[in-house]
């Protein structure tokens, strides 16, 4: 069963801000510094309007 779009939307909306809140963290174990490209755990993200996914990320 899909979730609604509105419930996907808020979930999203919590990752980003956890995302954001763990920029803070300077530390050795945030995985966000210690970025590993050839990670299993990596997302790439394709677009062809980057501006606009900034944007909405931020």
């Amino acid at each position: 069963m899909r979730q609604p779009a509105s419930d996907f939307q808020q979930n999203l909306i919590q990752k980003i801000a956890k995302w954001k809140a763990g920029l803070a963290d300077l530390g050795r174990r945030n995985p966000l510094i210690k970025f590993r490209q050839d990670s299993p755990r990596t997302l790439e993200i394709l677009t062809e309007e980057p501006d606009l996914l900034f944007k909405n990320l931020t």
